[in-house]
């Protein structure tokens, strides 16, 4: 049975991975358009666009930084679950600051909540990021023998 598992493995990362990110992506996308058929205002449609906008360069932005950190910090690799609501929060901040007041209440005519809003498309912006990550090649690991 062992075998089996290591010969599956790389199979099911290898393909795993990209389908699950996709699915992720794709449910991303569609909590977005449930989202976007709420705004039914000019105003509150446009601070929308300007929100996903925001958001994906604060979620770009906190992976960058944050997240990258405390995985190089874990031993395994992967951050916690307390340590993604930290990153989750720091990117609501981040987005919150740079849309400000009258962006914010914008968002606020969708008769929705503000932080349900954000942390709607801050998921789905994480989704697209995993299936673009998900998507590019690894760089071959090259050995070089050095003569002796």
């Amino acid at each position: 049975m062992d075998e089996l598992w290591k010969a599956l493995l790389p199979a099911l990362i290898e393909y795993g991975i990209p389908i699950v990110s996709s699915v992720l992506s794709f449910l991303g996308a569609k909590a977005l358009v449930a989202l976007r058929q709420r705004f039914n205002s000019e105003a509150a449609s446009s601070a929308l666009d300007r929100l996903e906008r925001v958001a994906a360069l604060a979620v770009q932005d906190v992976e960058r930084t944050i997240v990258r950190e405390l995985r190089e910090a874990a031993a395994d690799g992967q951050i916690t679950i307390e340590e993604a609501r930290e990153v989750r929060a720091s990117a609501s901040l981040k987005i919150k600051s740079v849309m400000g007041t009258d962006g914010l209440k914008a968002l606020r005519a969708s008769e929705g909540d503000i932080r349900t809003i954000i942390d709607t498309v801050i998921e789905a912006k994480v989704g697209e990021m995993k299936v673009r990550q998900s998507m590019v090649p690894p760089e071959p690991s090259v050995d070089v023998d050095v003569p002796s």
